[in-house]
């Protein structure tokens, strides 16, 4: 007998990959469950959504995080439905890569921007994005570690 359940999760970091712990109670039900799947959004375009194989008991893990099922949501005959439209690889999908990137190209520049003399304010003032507390965070990081890249 197969049985259908839908569940909410709790509120997310939609930046982060799905995993078995975003269900609500999911230790518990999860105990019980042989397969389960879930559906995240795309960073990139509010009409993809992808669905993802979060735990397989028997049979083939086919929608990993390398392999995830892209659909885009048409209305079809005045009905919402999800038409496939590929794969993709959930990060690329949620842009973790490149928000890692940018963090340490940030954290260079603002090290640069310490070195030619501008203060914690200027400097994020100058970059936009973050805060001179921020700021002054990195500095000190970079003066503890020593380094000459910043990093994350």
């Amino acid at each position: 007998m197969s049985f259908l359940i839908i569940a909410h999760t709790p509120k997310r970091a939609v930046n982060k990959p799905i995993a078995k712990d975003d269900l609500a109670g999911s230790k518990k039900i999860m105990n019980f469950i042989d397969s389960c799947f879930a559906m995240g959004k795309s960073t990139h375009d509010r009409d993809i959504v992808y669905i993802k194989q979060i735990k397989v008991r028997e049979g083939e893990f086919v929608y990993h995080e390398d392999n995830v099922l892209l659909c885009r949501r048409e209305k079809v005959n005045n009905f919402l439905c999800f038409v496939e439209c590929g794969y993709a690889t959930e990060s690329d999908l949620l842009d973790i890569k490149n928000k890692q990137r940018d963090k340490t190209e940030m954290k260079n520049l603002v090290y640069a921007l310490y070195n030619q003399g501008y203060s914690f304010r200027k400097i994020a003032k100058e970059i936009g994005f973050i805060s001179d507390k921020t700021v002054g965070k990195w500095i000190q990081q970079y003066m503890q570690t020593g380094n000459n890249n910043i990093g994350c």
